[in-house]
């Protein structure tokens, strides 16, 4: 018996890309028949799920005589004891809230006190809470306000310290810590030869970093101690002082 030779079919490359086309089009076929057959079951489902919702939602709107949804809904939580949820915007909730403190901060201290302890004792909604951060960072910075006028008066300062504009920007370089006395006393000392700034600006970079004398930490003025450098300097020699 003669023994048949097999030939292998060989493909061109355009052939062989028509071959890959066409399987790819057959699977795809079959996934959008599978796909759409599965979506219309879906879809018969998701319609008989709504139209059982709405039946039932018609029914208890006419034994209940509510005319919405939302009426509807309110009756159901009364009825079950239950406390409907609130769903919030929150970026919204918050604006309310700082735009509450506003109000509530033009009224007295002990109506602004009494309010923070409300809302401090309570759980908070969102709005509370925007509300009770911006009245809690007021009575914080009255409350600082009120130790450094105790500070100026104990100290025998003239309060109007407090309302001149060179002072507060002097003052603002010194953390809380810092007394309103050793603040003013820098702020105010002036001698008959005072040190002079400009010679510092004259000096080398190496001797920014060493230490004042405490003669010329005491001569430095208000406008010496504006130069940011001659700042850090005097802060750092102070800390050597007796």
């Amino acid at each position: 018996m003669e023994e048949q030779e097999e030939v292998e079919k060989t493909y061109t490359e355009q052939e062989l890309q028509e071959r890959i086309a066409q399987i790819n089009a057959e699977n795809e076929a079959k996934f959008d028949d599978k796909f759409n057959r599965r979506w219309a079951s879906h879809e018969r489902k998701l319609a008989k799920d709504n139209a059982e919702k709405e039946e039932l939602i018609n029914l208890l709107k006419e034994q209940t005589k509510t005319e919405n949804l939302n009426d509807l809904l309110e009756l159901s939580y009364k009825q079950y004891g239950k406390e409907r949820p609130v769903y919030e915007n929150e970026e919204d909730e918050k604006i309310l809230g700082q735009n509450d403190a506003k109000k509530i901060l033009d009224l007295d201290m002990k109506s602004i006190t009494e309010e923070a302890e409300r809302l401090a004792s309570k759980q908070r909604s969102t709005r509370e809470n925007a509300a009770f951060i911006e009245i809690g960072k007021y009575l914080t910075e009255e409350k600082s306000k009120q130790k450094r006028k105790n500070e100026i008066k104990e100290a025998g300062i003239e309060e109007d310290i407090l309302n001149d504009d060179d002072f507060q920007k002097f003052m603002s370089k010194f953390n809380e810590n810092t007394t309103i006395k050793e603040i003013y006393d820098l702020y105010g000392k002036k001698e008959t030869k005072p040190f002079s700034a400009g010679s510092l600006k004259d000096k080398k970079v190496k001797d920014i970093d060493e230490y004042f004398t405490e003669e010329e930490f005491m001569a430095l003025t208000k406008e010496d101690l504006e130069n940011p450098k001659i700042y850090e300097k005097a802060m750092k020699s102070r800390l050597h002082f007796k």
